[in-house]
């Protein structure tokens, strides 16, 4: 039978309301030294004690679940199926550094933890041995993940001839309509309505941190108008969890102080898939007034109210667009959430089916707070399977309505 460690603990609730969850994410605003204040104990708290597990009506311990702490706020995987109007019972566990459990902890393992490594350009995503993805950010136009690996391989493309400035998974400011800075294209030279381009310029790292549930790294960057002038400073926070084999989460949150400028400031997640996941190829012309010719065993293009493909999905406000196709030897998909939050709401998709789809608004400046700020949040979720068969409309719902948790009244020792 499970045995914690940690000498106190406190109880949780976590439910899961109207919406039917898999793998869920659960969060609890926690300050484990104010609860062991209550419990009377002076010393430290010691994060290497932080366990969760989850109990059963007879409160025995069932099963420990991946959790960690960072500002206040302790996260845990839900694990499995967790179906809508369920309730599930966890004991959080707490101790100090003068613990007699410290002891016994020795050197700690790796295993199954999602680990960021900066290899000096980019930031390497790992779990265990596995790579999960990677993310340029140095001596490029604006940072992007590629690779960006599902359960079957590569979901995304890097920097190719055609369109070579759509590549990976990133942040788009702007757009290819002459009015204001561009940083959609990557072009030195005067090429309306392609260039010249503004960057995004990487400023440094505040913090790269790992962990049993996600992976994070909060940067600082730059916007840089065609001839090197800032007009806008960003923090972007980026936790990349993997919760199952089958599942990758990227969640930005980016935020942008009041841009000077005055043009269109759309702010977007962007994708460019992998070629094998492209529905058309722009080898050859199409004759169906699309762009490019539909590809043999191409991929699928889907949105939330069940539209397939690009005319069903341009321009349009959806609560997801998902891109899914053929992946060494299997199938996988990535979607792009927008969040309900941000300015102007989720915003609008635009999508072409030879590989490139977005998410974005453009913010008006009254979309800015007090202080010259406002905050956006994205997700792209890569599953298995098409849209479907990887859950993303489940996978939407608890985006936008997560878990709630309601801790317990009294902190106990065990």
């Amino acid at each position: 039978m499970a045995e914690m460690q940690s000498r106190y603990s406190i109880e949780a609730q976590v439910q899961a309301g109207p919406v039917g969850r898999l793998n869920a994410l659960a969060s609890v605003a926690l300050d484990p030294q104010q609860l062991l204040w209550h419990a009377e104990e002076q010393g430290r708290f010691d994060p290497r004690l932080l366990e969760v597990y989850e109990i059963d009506e007879k409160n025995t311990l069932v099963r420990q679940a991946p959790a960690q702490i960072d500002n206040g706020i302790l996260t845990w995987v839900v694990e499995g199926d967790f179906p809508a109007r369920q309730e599930r019972r966890y004991r959080i566990g707490l101790d100090t550094e003068d613990s007699p459990a410290v002891q016994t902890l020795g050197k700690p393992v790796f295993k199954d933890r999602v680990i960021l490594t900066d290899m000096g350009k980019e930031l390497l995503v790992s779990q265990n041995q596995t790579e999960l993805g990677r993310y340029q950010y140095r001596d490029v136009w604006k940072p992007f993940f590629s690779p960006l690996y599902g359960p079957q391989g590569n979901v995304v493309r890097d920097i190719e001839r055609e369109h070579p400035h759509q590549h990976g998974l990133y942040i788009s400011y702007g757009g290819e309509d002459c009015l204001g800075v561009n940083i959609w294209s990557e072009e030195e030279s005067l090429r309306p309505p392609l260039g010249p381009s503004g960057k995004m310029a990487h400023d440094g790292f505040e913090r790269i941190e790992y962990g049993w549930v996600y992976g994070k790294f909060v940067q600082r960057l730059n916007y840089l108008k065609p001839g090197g002038y800032p007009f806008a400073r960003e923090l972007r926070t980026v936790h990349f969890y993997a919760p199952n084999a089958t599942t990758r989460i990227v969640d930005w949150t980016l935020r942008l102080e009041d841009p000077a400028d005055t043009g269109n400031r759309r702010v977007a997640l962007a994708c460019r898939v992998a070629n094998s996941i492209r529905v058309r190829d722009l080898a050859q012309k199409s004759t169906d007034g699309m762009m490019g010719i539909l590809r043999e065993n191409g991929g699928k293009l889907e949105n939330s109210e069940g539209g397939i493909g690009e005319l069903a999905s341009r321009s349009g406000e959806f609560s997801w667009l998902d891109f899914s196709g053929p992946v060494e030897n299997g199938t996988d998909g990535i979607a792009l959430f927008g969040h309900p939050s941000n300015p102007g709401g989720s915003g609008k998709y635009s999508c072409r089916e030879y590989g490139v789809f977005t998410v974005g608004l453009s913010y008006p400046t009254e979309g800015f707070a007090r202080g010259g700020a406002a905050t956006f949040r994205y997700r792209a979720f890569i599953h298995a399977g098409d849209a479907s068969e990887g859950g993303v409309a489940q996978a939407y719902a608890d985006y936008v309505h997560p878990c709630r948790v309601v801790l317990g009244k009294e902190i106990h020792r065990q």
